[in-house]
C-alpha cells in the first residue's frame, strides 16, 4: 500500500501514523509538486524508471518519455478519479495519438499475410516490442515506430492497407510509415 504526498512534513507525519496491522506492507512516498512535470523525468530517478517501463521503446529518447507523461497527465486530468482505477487511467492514456504507452496484453504477432509481404521488401526490418511495430530501412538510414499499438483500429487499417496494396519496395510503404511518426 503506497501513499504519495507532495509535502515532506506530511510524509514524516503519515509515516508515523501507519497502523501497525498494515505497516509491514505500507509506505509513504514524497513526490514533489512541480509546475513543469517533464522536469520530474530528469530529477526523480524512480519516476524516470516508471515512465521508461510504461514506454513502448526499449531505450526511449527524452521526447518519447515526455509523450508518455503527457498522455498520462491528460488522462489523469480528464478522468473522474472518484470512480476510476489506475488501469482505467492507463487505458485512457493509451488512447492518445500517439501515446507510446506499452501494451500489457500477451505478445501478439502480425497478420501472417502482412508478415509475408513485409519480409519480401529489401533492406526492410521490423519487430514487435511492447505492443508496437518498430521498423528500420537500410541499416538505419530511416527508422521509426508506428504511433499506435498493434491492438488498435489504426494498426488494423495499416495491416489492411498492406494486404490490399502489396508493397514490394520501401518507397511504396515509406509515406505510410514516415507519415505515421
Amino acid at each position: 500500500l503506497y501513499l504519495v504526498v507532495s509535502d515532506e512534513r506530511t510524509k514524516t507525519r503519515r509515516e508515523a501514523d501507519i497502523p501497525a496491522d498494515i505497516k509491514p506492507y505500507s509506505q509513504v512516498f514524497y513526490f514533489p509538486y512541480t509546475p513543469n512535470p517533464t522536469k520530474l523525468i530528469e530529477q526523480q530517478p524512480d519516476f524516470n524508471q516508471a515512465i521508461r517501463y510504461l514506454c513502448a521503446f526499449e531505450n526511449p529518447e527524452p521526447d518519447k518519455l515526455e509523450m508518455v507523461l503527457k498522455a498520462l497527465l491528460g488522462a489523469w486530468v480528464l478522468t473522474d478519479k472518484s470512480e476510476a482505477s489506475a488501469i482505467d487511467i492507463l487505458t485512457s492514456a493509451q488512447q492518445c495519438n500517439p501515446s507510446y504507452i506499452r501494451s500489457f496484453l500477451p505478445p501478439q504477432d502480425l497478420d501472417p499475410e502482412v508478415k509475408k509481404i513485409l519480409d519480401r521488401i529489401d533492406l526492410f526490418t521490423y519487430n514487435l516490442d511492447k505492443g508496437f511495430f518498430h521498423w528500420e530501412y537500410s541499416g538505419g538510414l530511416d527508422s521509426g515506430t508506428f504511433p499506435q499499438s498493434i491492438e488498435t483500429e489504426q494498426f488494423r487499417r495499416f495491416q489492411n492497407w498492406i494486404k490490399q496494396n502489396q508493397p514490394a519496395t520501401f518507397d511504396e510503404i515509406e509515406s505510410l510509415l514516415v507519415g505515421s511518426n
